[in-house]
């Protein structure tokens, strides 16, 4: 079956599981998605989400808030057509060498404006990466494959397991849950210490190189 990415709801039942805490006795629901949520912006660190976005041309502008995080290309489409690529900026006196990416803003040079039109509906295309959107509602889907789906739970489960370690009051709370209660302290370190491994392994293997 093709594989399809689990909801906030189905992905905090998983991670619930792999700490031992089905019930949400010692992670309530929201410290569950904070783990959750760490894991997706770690893992955006490493293999963030391939993107082209195109940007409408809007009158007499030259900055363009866009989702694009870290672009390697950008080409002006006039009229629906190719018309040509534009070079990024290397000048660090001026901004009309390229284009810029900075602050969630891309700028382009002022001297591409007056060819641009708002009625042939000209759009900048930006090739690049950006990160994935963290999960706020329960029917919210991860993005990503099942690849994705198991590194985001790893990383969860590292932090949970992290802060038991480093939380005497939370680990006493986890080993009332029927089957952690034969768990001791020197035993919790050695599975934060396995799962600190697990999530380095996984780290190198998704890293993806991103062009420039």
């Amino acid at each position: 079956m093709p594989y399809t990415p689990p909801s906030l709801a189905t992905l905090r039942a998983s991670v619930a599981r792999d700490l031992r805490d089905p019930t949400y006795k010692t992670f309530s629901t929201t410290e569950v998605n904070d783990l959750i949520n760490a894991g997706i912006v770690e893992v955006s660190r490493v293999a963030p989400v391939e993107s082209l976005q195109s940007v409408v041309f809007q009158g007499n502008q030259a900055e363009y808030p866009v989702a694009v995080t870290d672009a390697f290309r950008v080409e002006l489409y006039v009229d629906g057509e190719y018309n040509a690529t534009i070079p990024p900026n290397t000048d660090d006196d001026s901004a009309q060498g390229g284009w810029d990416l900075f602050g969630g803003m891309l700028h382009v040079p002022w001297s591409l404006v007056p060819r641009l039109s708002e009625d042939t509906q000209d759009t900048f295309r930006v090739w690049g990466y950006r990160n994935r959107s963290t999960l706020s509602a329960d029917n919210e889907s991860l993005e990503g494959d099942a690849d994705i789906e198991q590194s985001v739970r790893t990383y969860a489960l590292l932090e949970g397991y992290q802060r038991l370690v480093n939380s005497r009051a939370l680990f006493q709370q986890w080993v009332q849950t029927p089957g952690n209660s034969d768990v001791s302290p020197t035993q919790l370190m050695g599975f934060a210490q396995t799962y600190e491994s697990q999530w380095q392994r996984i780290r190198q293997q998704m890293r993806k190189l991103r062009r420039r």
